[in-house]
């Protein structure tokens, strides 16, 4: 399961670098690009000083949401915290993270 799902998340990095002008890419360094490959979480209900440091010095390229960790059960604030962790991208890294949300076990996997 866990390499058919790694599968699947290079996959959509990959197609979603296609999407992402080709200018922005050239203009990164090697450690950026590699920044774009790795997926990670924080603890909290917002976009904190931790997500931000990911962001700005990582360059990750994407974030998962776990319930134990940002203990999300309000569509509106998955909203607003999915919202300012974009804008965060968009101000350090200028290309939108990819947001996914663990699902294994609860409401997703019925």
């Amino acid at each position: 399961m866990f390499k058919l799902s790694l599968k699947i998340l290079v996959s959509l990095l990959l197609v979603c670098s296609f999407l992402v002008e080709s200018h922005e890419i050239d203009q990164m360094t090697l450690e950026e690009k590699v920044g774009q490959l790795f997926m990670a979480y924080f603890d909290g209900e917002s976009a904190n000083e931790h997500a931000e440091r990911l962001i700005r010095e990582t360059k990750i390229g994407g974030i998962i949401y776990y319930n134990w960790s940002n203990g999300l059960e309000d569509p509106s604030k998955v909203q607003k915290m999915s919202n300012d962790l974009q804008a965060l991208a968009t101000q350090y890294v200028g290309i939108p993270l990819f947001i996914s949300a663990d699902q294994e076990g609860g409401v997703g996997s019925s």
